[in-house]
């Protein structure tokens, strides 16, 4: 693999990463946004609208289960974000 294209998964893995840390940081609110929501459409505008998320991040958040959501220690998500970034400045 190409190492442009290595860095481009990497870059998009840790917008992702951090989507899933700003879930843990926000959890209550984006629990009761995703209920008041009435399609995923209006859901993932909701989300894109209020924590200023592209369009893939907020997916990741819709597609992810609640409660797996939930259980996601937010350290663990630091860690994996901060592995990523180190191995993305190596490439």
């Amino acid at each position: 693999m190409q190492d442009s294209t290595k860095k481009d998964m990497l870059i998009r893995r840790i917008g992702l990463l951090k989507a899933l840390v700003m879930f843990t940081e926000h959890k209550e609110d984006i629990i009761k946004l995703i209920f008041e929501s009435e399609n995923t459409e209006s859901c993932k505008e909701r989300l894109i609208s209020k924590y200023d998320l592209t369009d893939e991040q907020a997916q990741v958040i819709v597609d992810c289960q609640v409660k797996r959501l939930c259980q996601l220690m937010r350290e663990d998500l630091l860690k994996k974000l901060e592995e990523v970034e180190r191995y993305l400045a190596f490439i």
